[in-house]
């Protein structure tokens, strides 16, 4: 397809400086990703990207990160800049007798996100465009598509098939009002698990494909119904929350603030805590933080855990 194709009124073009690309080759790259991360490798084609993620043995998680197939046996690792090196050295330590190497963070590729392409693009799947690959969001449409591609002249190639620039406050509000979390900021590395984050319903979490490093707690967890917490977006008027802050139902803390804008938040929820409420009444629960009044805006893509008190 070419670029021209792809021409979109009033598009936009966010250009994510907190993102870096990861490459991982070699004959073993697909099966030795396959038997550590979090989504099923086998989907992994061509012209169909992932997302997926890294846990801990104890199920914890390590990041996520969106999986192309960039070439013969050649992976590449969409990932937070901030978390690229620890993703690089957690992948070394499984390496073992697997002919797979695990590059660093390339300096030449860059990430965006594009909005709105995704009416083009079924969700994950691919093309080539503007000196790289550009996937459709595999977690949600409306997150449009994501561009990994040569860093040098980029702004300009997106200008010229008109695409306006965005900035990172517009992106995150698009991320907020979807719901979605990003690891590292609100689902938090080495503390929360994956399907706190909506991994699951995201298309990140695959418990049919099999062995993954940290699958046996995260299939306890969904079998067992022992979801607690979940990302949960809040509505709140006023100044912006601080991530960190408080949420509380009456006195009872409930939850925890992790990222915010004006007028909205995602927080981690203890839903065991709100009594044994469920359903659009949650919605109507007056819960507080930093002294004003919020309330749950949950999405309809999240599966929301019981509200019922757990043991």
């Amino acid at each position: 397809m070419q670029n021209d194709a792809l021409n979109r009124a009033a598009a936009r073009a966010f250009l994510l400086e907190d993102r870096a690309v990861l490459e991982i080759s070699g004959p073993d790259s697909r099966d030795f990703l396959q038997n550590i991360v979090t989504n099923d490798m086998r989907k992994a084609l061509a012209d169909r990207a992932l997302y997926s993620a890294l846990l801990t043995p104890q199920g914890k998680f390590l990041a996520d990160f969106f999986v192309v197939l960039a070439g013969e046996d050649r992976f590449l690792l969409d990932c937070r800049a901030d978390l690229g090196e620890a993703i690089a050295a957690s992948l070394r330590r499984y390496v073992l007798r697997a002919d797979v190497e695990i590059g660093g963070l390339s300096p030449d590729l860059a990430v965006a996100a594009l909005l709105d392409p995704h009416e083009m693009l079924a969700p994950g799947a691919m093309i080539e465009a503007f000196d790289g690959l550009l996937f459709a969001d595999p977690r949600h449409a409306g997150l449009g598509g994501r561009l990994i591609a040569a860093k040098i002249g980029l702004p300009e190639r997106l200008a010229a098939a008109a695409y306006a620039p965005g900035t990172a406050k517009d992106y995150l509000q698009r991320r907020l009002e979807l719901g979605i979390g990003e690891g590292g900021v609100d689902l938090l590395v080495n503390d929360d698990y994956p399907i706190e984050g909506g991994l699951i319903e995201l298309g990140g979490l695959d418990l049919k494909k099999g062995c993954f490093v940290g699958q046996e707690v995260a299939s306890r967890m969904k079998r067992k119904s022992g979801v607690r917490k979940k990302l949960c977006p809040l509505r709140c008027d006023g100044p912006v929350l601080a991530a960190g802050a408080p949420v509380y139902l009456g006195d009872v803390p409930v939850g925890e603030v992790r990222s915010a804008m004006p007028g909205r938040a995602l927080a981690l929820i203890r839903f065991d805590r709100l009594g044994a409420i469920g359903g659009p009444a949650l919605r109507d629960l007056a819960l507080t933080v930093a002294d004003r009044t919020a309330s749950l805006d949950p999405p309809d893509w999240l599966d929301l855990p019981t509200a019922e008190p757990t043991a």
